[in-house]
């Protein structure tokens, strides 16, 4: 932001702006007076703020998460078909939900969606990326993806041949 965040006018807008859209704990790192100053000296300080947040960072739901962790979320998802839960092929909206929920990678807002949308199983079973786009359900492309991804292991979770 180039100055502490109690000067700058830039800084309090964004975190306005960030609580407004559900970030409820935002970390700022700064890198106040560091024109003029030793550059060596100004990496080292925003390293070291930036070091701060990274615990912050690393405890937020996978939702949150960025694509590259989805991506890790889903190969460790594929290491775990063994320790799959097992649930029916034509379970219920809220059963469907419980499972998406355990699977981790979904947005608040796309959960929020699908239980609206009362989808169960024999619905997800068969949606195409298609019908995850549709404007109705207000889907975000990473949630779509995740959707995608979920699928082949929702079919092999209920035993449900392709």
């Amino acid at each position: 932001s180039g100055g502490a965040a109690g000067k700058d006018h830039l800084t309090p807008w964004l975190l306005d702006v960030a609580s407004m859209m559900g970030f409820d704990s935002p970390k700022v790192v700064s890198a106040p007076n560091i024109a003029g100053s030793d550059r060596d000296a100004a990496i080292q300080r925003f390293a070291e703020g930036a070091g701060a947040a990274a615990p912050h960072l690393a405890s937020l739901s996978i939702g949150e998460a960025t694509a590259s962790s989805a991506s890790q979320m889903q190969q460790r998802s594929e290491g775990e078909d063994e320790e799959m839960e097992k649930i029916e092929p034509d379970c219920g909206h809220e059963e469907l939900l419980r499972w998406l929920k355990t699977q981790g990678g979904l947005s608040a807002d796309a959960l929020e969606s699908l239980e609206a949308a009362r989808v169960d199983g024999g619905l997800f079973l068969v949606a195409t990326e298609g019908d995850w786009q549709e404007e109705e359900l207000g889907l975000e492309d990473a949630d779509i993806a995740r959707l995608m991804q979920l699928q082949p292991l929702f079919r092999a979770a209920a035993g449900a041949v392709e």
